[in-house]
């Protein structure tokens, strides 16, 4: 009898077993919705019951996307285009994990979390994050609902080893019988230069110093990435940040091979925090993912220029710029897709010369630059306060008077610099309109209404009719600039625009 009773009471859990695979079976066939409510749902609710488990290159380490209870994903973004999903996954990848999931109905969606959320704080979690990380107004909170495979995560860092010198005190490596040690040497103007020394067996190897914008304390740091994938050791990567309010990161790079010993190489200064490092073709070298700097400046203030992005290779002391190679395309147009995300959250910025610039330069890149071009020419600033002038007599632009200074046509001005850059090599593809642009202060409808600016300290209805006037205003900060430059001889401009600006 007691054996019998344990053979029954095995069939019946091989039963309740096999049922269990039934049901999972026959859920996956169920085309469930992509979210667990519509996009202005807060919290969802319920379980999904798929839970892929799943790894493989590229998806990270296995992941369950159903979570539990007080656990959420945050859902910024759902389309049918995979590119553009991890485009839109990797604006948000600074400072945690981001992922692309595909939905039981074939979309793709962007989530970053999971997060930790109490019963009832979803609305204020969410608002919380769209101050801190800029996410849509229409991201809502996910347990995994509809979710059904992980296809994109963000990758994990490719430092093997680093360390982070402080501008004081001498800072060291050690990696098998390479020691390197961090330290600054005297600048010529009284600040300090930053220096990494390698020793191998106790003997000075190689030397990288940057001498760069010297700081009365040079932070910088060193890392050990593999970026060539033909050498005998890892890369170091040394870094100096100028600490400035505005660009930029220098970058020094020691590499060894058996034949040559170790060599340095000098890489691009570039804006803000410097290279990014992904192995984008999966072969166990990293490439440098910078931006074209070109683009700084050149239309628009620091803040409103955007750069294209630019991806380089190490190959022995070279580094060599692939971001036209063929193996390289999804990368390029994931960043396509992160400026266009930029553009959907804030419209107005098509109207923004420092965007259009470096989206037409990105889209070029990726074979679709005859159609950023004619959108670019429906939609640019015809009348900026930022760009690049001309002299009309024979002099320097920067000794060139101002009666003598004219702007050039933004259309005109991007395709040479297009030009200069290499994106355009069939310029005859990229037609231009007649140059409209007249002297400096006159002519525009900004100088047109510069009678009534010189009374622009008088009624702060003034300052403002005549700033909202102002056609194609994108920007605030862009309203403010234009009506210093005109208003600033007038003595009471501080007070008329001290409200305005509140």
């Amino acid at each position: 009898m007691g054996l019998g009773r344990q053979m029954g009471a095995r069939l019946t859990r091989s039963r309740k077993l096999f049922f269990r695979i039934l049901i999972a079976a026959l859920a996956c066939c169920i085309v469930s919705p992509l979210w667990d409510h519509p996009a202005q749902a807060q919290v969802a609710q319920g379980n999904s019951l798929v839970e892929s488990l799943f790894g493989g290159p590229g998806k990270g380490a296995p992941v369950s996307l159903t979570l539990p209870d007080g656990q959420y994903w945050v859902v910024v973004a759902s389309t049918q285009n995979l590119d553009e999903a991890i485009g839109i996954a990797r604006r948000f990848s600074y400072g945690s994990k981001s992922r692309v999931v595909r939905a039981s109905n074939g979309w793709f969606a962007v989530l970053i979390g999971p997060e930790g959320v109490r019963k009832g704080q979803g609305a204020e979690f969410l608002a919380k994050l769209r101050q801190e990380r800029n996410i849509p107004t229409d991201a809502h909170l996910s347990r995994g609902n509809g979710l059904a495979e992980q296809v994109w995560v963000s990758p994990d860092p490719l430092e093997l080893k680093s360390v982070k010198y402080d501008g004081q005190h001498e800072a060291s490596l050690r990696y098998g019988d390479l020691e390197i040690r961090l330290s600054s040497v005297a600048a010529a103007d009284g600040n300090k230069n930053p220096v990494a020394r390698g020793f191998v067996g106790g003997k000075l190897a190689f030397t990288l110093l940057i001498d760069e914008n010297p700081n009365e304390t040079p932070q910088s740091e060193v890392s050990l990435i593999k970026l060539d994938p033909s050498s005998d050791f890892p890369q170091i990567v040394f870094s100096y940040f100028w600490q400035g309010a505005h660009c930029c990161t220098v970058t020094r790079i020691a590499t060894h091979h058996a034949d040559t010993g170790w060599q340095t190489v000098a890489a691009e200064t570039i804006d803000g925090e410097g290279y990014g490092f992904e192995d984008i073709t999966s072969d166990g070298a990293g490439e440098l993912i910078g931006i074209d700097n070109s683009f700084l400046y050149l239309f628009e203030s620091y803040a409103g220029s955007f750069a294209p992005i630019k991806i380089q290779r190490l190959t022995g002391t070279h580094l060599v710029d692939v971001t036209k190679q063929p193996a390289y395309h999804h990368r390029v147009l994931q960043a396509v897709y992160q400026k266009q995300f930029s553009a959907r959250q804030d419209p107005t910025i098509w109207h923004s010369n420092g965007f259009l610039a470096g989206w037409v330069a990105a889209k070029i890149l990726v074979g679709e630059g005859q159609e950023a071009w004619q959108r670019m020419l429906t939609s640019y600033n015809h009348d900026p306060d930022f760009g690049p002038e001309k002299c009309t007599v024979a002099l320097p632009i920067d000794s060139c008077p101002d009666d003598n200074r004219r702007r050039i046509d933004f259309p005109i001005a991007l395709k040479q610099h297009l030009i200069k850059q290499g994106y355009i090599t069939d310029p005859d593809s990229y037609a231009t309109p007649a140059s409209s642009q007249p002297r400096r202060g006159q002519g525009t409808e900004a100088s047109q209404a510069s009678p009534l600016l010189s009374k622009c300290a008088e009624s702060l209805e003034t300052v403002r009719s005549l700033s909202f006037k102002r056609s194609w205003v994108v920007k605030q900060q862009h309203q403010t600039r234009w009506m210093r430059s005109q208003c600033a001889t007038t003595r009471r401009w501080r007070e008329s625009t001290t409200a305005f600006r509140s």
